[in-house]
């Protein structure tokens, strides 16, 4: 139906988007248009995503190449909050690189100019804040894995891993009080009260009334729920335990460490 005829020829899913390799052909003329979409997944709807994420996202789309010279098409539902907020981040990323200041209020009342409301509420003008601070000051890489060893011993000749372990200390994210609070319930749960799970990482067991459980999610390559980190059970936890196993359906464990002291145990 129409004059244009759309045909998906590839689609990849990763932890934080998708790919999409189209086709659009012009039935009148017969031409095609092939067109990369990037689809950014993990944006929640009633809140903001997480600045590692949607910068992981940003480089993604950065390092795509086209032989065509026009501008960028983004979009969201209503293309203002979302969309001003990925619009931001790139003019602002690519300013950054090439100033030594940036001025996010400037560039977000120009926006503004030209579409109403863009950026649409405080906490996605607030994040856009961090993606930026995270994005300007930790500097990432990505390598195939043909190259990998060759590019890990040049890293280690020059102390890279140490250095980046370094900025990555400095560059821990603020929690509330309110979730480190959260964070120290159920402590007789815990085998080390000093290692604290962030609350909407948490994963609820359904098989208790609390539905507590040392266990949080760690992303994976290609899923947003690729590994599950937990404690070594406790005597007092070694049921839930199994009982996690079972709730999410995990056929592989990974303990690490002395079992008698109990490290850090993770399964898929």
């Amino acid at each position: 139906m129409g004059l244009f005829q759309v045909t998906l020829q590839e689609e990849v899913a990763y932890a934080y988007y998708t790919i999409r390799k189209l086709v659009v052909k012009n039935k009148q003329t017969n031409s095609t248009r092939r067109i990369i979409q990037y689809h950014f997944t993990r944006w929640p709807d009633h809140g903001v995503p997480e600045p590692f994420e949607l910068l992981q996202f940003y480089k993604r789309v950065n390092s795509g190449h086209t032989a065509h010279k026009g501008p960028l098409i983004v979009h969201c539902s209503a293309g203002i909050g979302r969309t001003g907020s990925y619009i931001g981040l790139d003019a602002l990323m690519k300013q950054g690189t090439s100033s030594v200041e940036i001025d996010v209020f400037d560039y977000t009342e120009m926006m503004r100019k030209d579409r109403m409301n863009m950026i649409q509420t405080a906490k996605q003008y607030e994040m856009l804040h961090f993606v930026l601070l995270e994005g300007l000051t930790v500097m990432t890489s990505s390598m195939s894995k043909t190259d990998f060893c060759r590019v890990l011993t040049d890293m280690l000749e020059d102390n890279i891993p140490a250095q980046q372990y370094a900025v990555l200390n400095n560059a821990k994210p603020e929690y509330s009080t309110r979730e480190y609070k959260s964070a120290l319930s159920n402590k007789d749960k815990k085998k080390n009260r000093s290692i604290l799970a962030v609350e909407k990482y948490k994963i609820r067991l359904m098989t208790t009334t609390s539905g507590y459980i040392d266990a949080v999610n760690i992303p994976g390559y290609r899923t947003p729920y690729g590994y599950i980190i937990t404690q070594h059970p406790l005597d007092n936890t070694a049921t839930d335990f199994l009982s996690l196993i079972a709730q999410e359906r995990s056929d592989t464990v990974v303990s690490i460490g002395n079992l008698k002291v109990g490290t850090s145990v993770i399964f898929r």
